[in-house]
């Protein structure tokens, strides 16, 4: 004879095969229950989407603002000089990761995110053309700041590209301050405020977490500052 747990609300001394048999009765329900966490989870996943920046297209080349976010991290060990200064940010002179993140220009719904990259070993452009570039139609462009200035005009506009008419420039500006915007949401939770104490793997997982939770946010009754007139 033995105590078999399978019964939650009492103790009951049963034989083995009565106990196996409780088992059986709860695993659909468990199933089940496993199956709605996981549909719940999978719509919360698939929250930031490529295709949400057509929304209200009216054929502009650019779809999407894109810029870098740096967060600070505890430099990893053990300390070698030539490896480590991979992990260095000359933006805040510290140890960081590197997230890229686009914006639907139209929709303002966070449509992209890469990363995390070491701060030191890649640039913003880098990154946009080992990843980003590569998703946007035959024509797209997007908007940018100077850090993207070698892929101007083909792939991005940038505030110092000659292309480009002056007039649009305080339009355009104001696209990117929207940009600054998402990152202050961000930084507004407190995991990606201060120095990240646990391991790079985990930053990636808080990271993407806590931009599906703006993004939410965005679609909820607080949504970015319209950009209008974009042409």
């Amino acid at each position: 004879m033995e105590v078999c747990r399978s019964n939650f609300f009492t103790r009951r001394r049963i034989g083995k095969k009565k106990c196996f048999n409780y088992y059986l009765f709860y695993i659909p329900f468990i199933i089940f229950i496993i199956s709605i966490l996981f549909l719940h989870l999978f719509k919360y996943l698939t929250q930031i989407r490529w295709e949400n920046r057509l929304k209200d297209d009216v054929g502009n080349s650019c779809k999407t603002s894109v810029d870098c976010k740096d967060f600070q991290i505890y430099e990893p060990k053990p300390y070698d000089r030539k490896w480590s200064k991979r992990w260095y940010t000359f933006k805040h002179n510290v140890a960081a990761l590197r997230y890229e993140i686009a914006l639907g220009i139209r929709s303002g719904d966070i449509v992209w995110a890469n990363g995390p990259f070491p701060a030191g070993m890649k640039s913003d452009w880098m990154i946009f053309k080992e990843g980003l570039q590569k998703m946007l139609n035959k024509d797209e462009r997007v908007e940018a700041d100077s850090g993207y200035s070698a892929g101007d005009p083909e792939f991005c506009l940038t505030p110092k590209g000659i292309w480009h008419p002056a007039e649009k420039q305080e339009l355009r500006n104001t696209l990117r301050a929207r940009q600054e915007t998402v990152n202050k949401r961000i930084t507004n939770f407190n995991a990606m405020s201060v120095v990240w104490r646990h391991g790079i793997n985990r930053h990636a997982m808080a990271f993407h977490a806590i931009l599906v939770m703006v993004q939410i946010q965005i679609e909820n009754g607080n949504p970015l500052f319209e950009i209008e007139d974009y042409e």
